[in-house]
């Protein structure tokens, strides 16, 4: 009879299972569905491929745990392993912040086309994994045990993994706030025009569209806050005295869960693909 550790470990390989497929599932209409083709859901799609680049690792590292492969002591791979890891569940909280820190730049300067263009976006999601890659390299360097995250690694994976990308995305969202409610003061007394009116009605559209994006990022952010810190304490406590393996496992079952809900939240964002989605299982289903 499989043990506690066992059972969640399948769980795990379960849970990484769906959310690999569902990643997909979302990423490719978006991408290659003409109808679909919105500079928003270019931020989603990479904020999918975030999800499914974490999930791939994870559910890699479960498979091996499931199997009992002996893990290697060597601590080259062990370092290696460890910055594999972090780049990987990082790439998460850094999609989130991306889309927050572009919407900002749109909706501050929301004349400068620059910030609407397909090469700054471009540009934002490679320095989105520039930055996961690069911030990473620290924990290249040799721990005092071997394949053991030292203390001081288990601080600054915390950091980057939760703290800084928290403050950055709280950060932008309340200049976001702040502006979009400054801006619906400055335009009352100019609703006697026409012409003020209709852009009126433009901008509470573009408002509208970029507050409703906001609200899921920001859910999103939220659900892998939640999943994720419980599991970074533990790595620091680690360091000070000794984790039930079981504890670690549970924790390591809620850090997934939250991804699977962030790309749940993905299908709930965009309605206009899951009714795609459904009509295209219908067909099938009937033909």
């Amino acid at each position: 009879m499989p043990d506690a550790s066992s059972i969640i470990t399948i769980v795990q390989v379960c849970i990484m299972g769906i959310i690999v497929p569902l990643s997909l599932i979302y990423a490719i209409p978006l991408m290659f569905i003409r109808r679909f083709r919105h500079r928003i859901h270019v931020f989603t799609i990479n904020t999918s491929m975030a999800i499914l680049f974490c999930s791939i690792y994870w559910l890699v590292v479960s498979i091996l745990k499931l199997t009992r492969l002996e893990k290697s002591t060597d601590a080259g791979t062990c370092t290696l392993e460890l910055y594999v890891q972090a780049m990987c569940t990082l790439q998460v909280p850094l999609a989130l912040v991306v889309v927050s820190i572009h919407r900002l730049s749109c909706v501050v300067y929301h004349n400068k086309i620059a910030f609407q263009n397909k090469r700054c976006i471009s540009m934002c999601i490679i320095g989105q994994w520039l930055t996961g890659i690069l911030i990473s390299l620290p924990f290249f360097r040799k721990s005092e045990r071997p394949c053991v995250m030292s203390y001081w690694m288990s601080y600054y994976a915390l950091a980057i993994t939760i703290v800084i990308p928290m403050s950055a995305c709280a950060v932008a969202n309340i200049i976001i706030w702040k502006h979009v409610k400054s801006s619906s003061r400055r335009i009352q007394p100019l609703l006697q025009s026409r012409t003020a009116i209709d852009t009126v009605n433009q901008q509470s559209k573009i408002n509208r569209r970029d507050i409703y994006l906001l609200r899921h990022m920001i859910i999103m952010f939220l659900v892998f806050v939640a999943g994720w810190v419980p599991i970074h304490i533990m790595l620091i406590l680690m360091n000070h005295i000794a984790m039930n393996i079981v504890v670690l496992r549970a924790m390591s079952l809620l850090a997934e869960i939250s991804l699977l809900c962030d790309i749940i939240d993905l299908f709930l964002y965009s309605h206009k693909l899951r009714k795609y989605l459904q009509r295209t299982i219908l067909e099938w289903c009937h033909a």
